[in-house]
């Protein structure tokens, strides 16, 4: 398997840390992640916030959008700009996030915690 390469582009901050679009009247990055969570959701629950992560760099690199920047981690592409949507989005009361203290995960051994998000209020996309 190859090594993924990250695009990390321009990305033009607004308010509250969110990232526009470089692309004409595009979807913000905040819009991406609402959109992640309801369409991804099972039962009304987004499971593993780090999917999330996941998604909106795929989501990214297939457009060619620089809508945030990615970093290599522990479990695949993580970006700062993706964690400050999910706090503001909480803060809002628009998403809940819940952790459990775990050691399995879909029958494989972990350790940490896991997060899920649920989101609580039918919001428009900025």
């Amino acid at each position: 398997m190859g090594a993924i390469r990250i695009k990390t582009g321009p990305i033009r901050p607004t308010k509250g840390g969110r990232a526009a679009d470089p692309t004409e009247g595009g979807p913000s990055l905040r819009g991406y992640v609402l959109s992640i969570i309801k369409l991804g959701s099972k039962g009304g629950e987004f499971r593993y916030r780090t999917r999330i992560h996941k998604i909106t760099f795929l989501i990214a690199q297939e457009f060619g959008l620089g809508i945030a920047s990615f970093l290599p981690y522990h479990f695949g592409p993580w970006s700062p700009e993706v964690n400050d949507v999910l706090a503001e989005l909480a803060e809002e009361g628009l998403v809940r996030q819940r952790a459990a203290i775990c050691e399995e995960i879909d029958g494989a051994k972990h350790a940490g915690k896991a997060y899920s998000l649920r989101l609580l209020a039918e919001t428009a996309h900025p």
